[in-house]
């Protein structure tokens, strides 16, 4: 807390822990929930503000995103026998882009165009290696 910022890492970095009897009591008020409100996951969002994000999912995966949400924030903005279209007000994090990449063909980003172009350029790179 030398530079009055919160961090968080991964438990699996933790390589030598002494326990103590000693209670913890943060200098700084700290509402977690706050913190990582529009995070996609543990990956902090940092001072940058959270985004309208609009999805378009095929059929199939979009009966799995409207039964297990991607986010509290996610709502319906579409629905029709092809495609499930949601609305998430998020900021874009590197946990977030790697979900979006696991539906490969099966999810279109409708906005914002950055994190679509974003998708495409990761898509091309991979592409690329097998040519």
């Amino acid at each position: 807390m030398r530079d009055r910022t919160f961090k968080s890492f991964g438990l699996d970095r933790i390589s030598d822990l002494d326990i103590t009897r000693r209670p913890f009591i943060s200098p700084l008020k700290f509402d977690v929930d706050e913190y990582y409100r529009f995070c996609y996951g543990i990956i902090s969002a940092g001072n940058k503000k959270p985004q309208e994000i609009v999805l378009e999912f095929e059929h199939v995966q979009g009966k799995y995103i409207k039964s297990l949400p991607l986010h509290e924030s996610q709502r319906i903005i579409a629905e029709t026998p092809e495609t499930l279209t949601v609305g998430l007000n998020l900021v874009i994090t590197y946990d977030f882009v790697m979900e979006l990449l696991s539906f490969g063909k099966d999810v279109k980003v409708i906005k914002p165009r950055k994190l679509a172009d974003r998708l495409c350029e990761i898509f091309q790179s991979a592409l690329d290696l097998y040519r």
